[in-house]
Parts: C-alpha cells; structure tokens; sequence
C-alpha cells in the first residue's frame, strides 16, 4: 500500500493514510451494516480486530483485502479454508498453533 484516499472533510493530504474506524458498541448484529457502510466508502483495505468483526467484513466483500488480527481458529471459524495460502480477498496474523504429535 503506498497511498490512500482522503475522506470528504479530512485534512488528511494524498499521500497520508487516513483511518475511518466502525464501532458495534457490543452489539455484533450491526456488523452487517457497519461492513456494508465501509465497502460503499471504497477504502483500499479494511482491518477487522476479532471474529466477528472479521467474518461480517469478509462476508461483504469479495473485492477489498480484508486483514484480520486477534482471530484464533481463522480456519474453525470460515474466515480462510487454509493457512498456507489463503485464496481471495481475506487474510490476517493469528498465533494458532498446531500440535505434532498426539
């Protein structure tokens, strides 16, 4: 990424990067909407902190990368199918780790 758009009203110049954080406030039913909200605003890319977060941003789009943290089971949980190489618009760090041996 080497520059973002600015946001209407923002003093933010071209080449400065401009964060325009949602809140659900607890309530994750909003997600829905406050993903939909972001991708109308066509941001270069969304980053999603959590599951729900993460899962309502990827669900609504398929065109702007989505970077998830704070995920534990990205695979348990639909985000990615695999960790090696993700297909599509979705990836994230996460510290899940894999047992070797029973």
């Amino acid at each position: 990424m080497q520059r973002s758009r600015t946001v209407s009203g923002s003093s933010a110049t071209p080449d400065q990067y401009v964060i325009d954080p949602r809140y659900a406030e607890g309530y994750d039913e909003r997600l829905p909407e406050l993903a939909a909200d972001l991708v109308r605003d066509k941001p270069d890319v969304i980053f999603a902190v959590g599951p729900p977060p993460a899962l309502a941003a990827a669900r609504a789009t398929s065109t702007i990368p989505v970077v998830f943290v704070g995920v534990g089971d990205p695979v348990g949980t639909g985000l990615v199918p695999n960790l090696a190489r993700p297909p599509g618009n979705v990836t994230g760090i996460t510290f899940a780790r894999r047992r070797a041996g029973p």
